[in-house]
């Protein structure tokens, strides 16, 4: 069973009263499968292009980018 964050207890349905929004995991996160290859070669700009696919299948004409928290050490 996947244990519901803060976010998907109590932000999600409070927002959910005034907008419409979808939420996804990066690659190989929560439930969502790793991408092809090495994980090394995702680019921040490989993930901005997955963000405008998924608006262009969702079928939303603008949106907001909330919330996202990436880092990488060397």
């Amino acid at each position: 069973m996947v244990e519901l964050s803060v976010t998907d207890q109590w932000v999600i349905p409070a927002l959910s009263i005034q907008f419409q929004f979808f939420t996804w995991d990066l690659s190989g996160h929560g439930v969502s499968a790793v991408w092809p290859g090495a994980c090394d070669d995702i680019t921040p700009e490989d993930l901005a292009q997955e963000a405008l696919e998924l608006t262009l299948i969702a079928g939303a004409k603008k949106f907001h980018l909330v919330g996202t928290s990436i880092s990488h050490t060397d």
